[in-house]
């Protein structure tokens, strides 16, 4: 699971980059198009929100939700 997730995850900033260039060049794809660094800061700004929403449920949990757990 952890490997896939880290393919998805990858994917997903791949795709985020290439959005964000295409967003970039106004929907024109060229040959020679590059990449350009303010391309990688909107890919990461995507990827990392991503990467937090998911906390937006373990804000929810009841404070003693864990308690059960058995600690070793």
């Amino acid at each position: 699971m952890q490997q896939m997730t880290t393919g998805l995850g990858i994917a997903f900033g791949a795709v985020c980059l290439r959005l964000a260039s295409l967003l970039r060049a106004d929907g024109i794809t060229a040959d020679d198009h590059r990449f350009a660094a303010a391309d990688f800061h909107w890919a990461f700004a995507a990827t990392a929100l991503l990467t937090l929403l998911p906390t937006i449920a373990y804000w929810r949990l009841a404070r003693d939700a864990g308690d059960g757990i058995i600690k070793q």
